[in-house]
């Protein structure tokens, strides 16, 4: 990727540590944990609230058919979540005056003084044709997507970054801040890597004398 070195510095792998933390105590269903880890990864970066949101919606669409005891978890995140970001929020206001920094207000002024075409969506689109223009690295990322989608336990990031996707379109960001864009570029990244990955399992461990592409692309979209 054009832009991978400047993901390297800044506090992004940090928030890559804590979101992959989170994502894992969060499937063990170790709720007071992931909410901890969830308020941590807040502070390191705002748009880290929106992998909460992720938690409660899939949560939410898991036992809306059937009843099962949800409401102490969701508990259990929140009360964790607000654990780091109470302690914050003491230290902050008596230390700053303020809680939150002013750096998301300011990009969102520059936003407004520039059109649509060097907003948010704008930047994340050149970024696609920029660097996923390739023809077999955007067929792994499509088909990455689609695994993604259809597992469980890789649904959350899916679901996290669609949110942050919505959230950064609506705040109407400029586009120069590449770096606003690293979930995508990361969900992209391990979407071709999970492609690639079910892709070897798959014709090791066909059972098919001569696969047709059709039957192949089925038992690979099946692993």
């Amino acid at each position: 990727l054009t832009n991978a070195h400047a993901y390297l510095g800044g506090e992004y792998p940090l928030f890559h540590l804590l979101l992959v933390a989170a994502i894992v105590a969060w499937q063990a269903r170790r709720a007071g944990l992931a909410g901890l880890l969830t308020g941590l990864l807040f502070l390191t970066r705002g748009e880290g609230a929106l992998l909460g949101v992720a938690m409660v919606f899939l949560l939410w669409r898991e036992v809306r058919d059937y009843w099962r005891p949800w409401w102490p978890l969701v508990l259990r995140l929140a009360l964790g979540f607000a654990v780091p970001v109470a302690l914050w929020s003491l230290y902050a206001r008596h230390t700053f005056g303020h809680v939150l920094p002013h750096t998301l207000n300011a990009k969102m002024a520059q936003g407004r003084l520039v059109g649509l075409a060097d907003q948010f969506p704008a930047g994340l689109l050149a970024d696609a044709w920029n660097e996923w223009s390739n023809p077999l690295l955007l067929m792994l990322a499509l088909v990455g997507m689609i695994l993604i989608s259809r597992r469980q336990t890789w649904r959350i990031l899916g679901c996290f970054v669609l949110l942050h996707v919505l959230a950064y379109c609506a705040l109407r960001v400029p586009a120069y801040c590449f770096w606003y864009r690293y979930p995508e570029h990361w969900l992209l990244l391990a979407a071709t890597g999970l492609a690639i990955d079910v892709a070897r399992q798959s014709q090791q461990n066909s059972t098919l004398a001569r696969p047709t592409p059709r039957a192949w692309l089925e038992q690979w979209l099946n692993q």
